[in-house]
């Protein structure tokens, strides 16, 4: 019998699942101002972490 190993994941500890932080603020071409964001740098944009 052949057996599967499965991963298990859990909840990003450092952006909590969000798996984008705010990185930057910026401003558009009409002057209005909005939030960059970049991928964690633990779960590389994924928002889990193996266990």
């Amino acid at each position: 019998m052949e057996t599967i190993k499965v991963k298990i994941l859990s909840k990003c500890d450092d952006c909590e699942g969000q798996a984008y932080l705010p990185s930057a603020k910026g401003t558009d071409s009409r002057g209005v101002d909005y939030q960059r964001h970049a991928p964690c740098t633990t779960c590389k944009g994924f928002g889990q972490t193996e266990k």
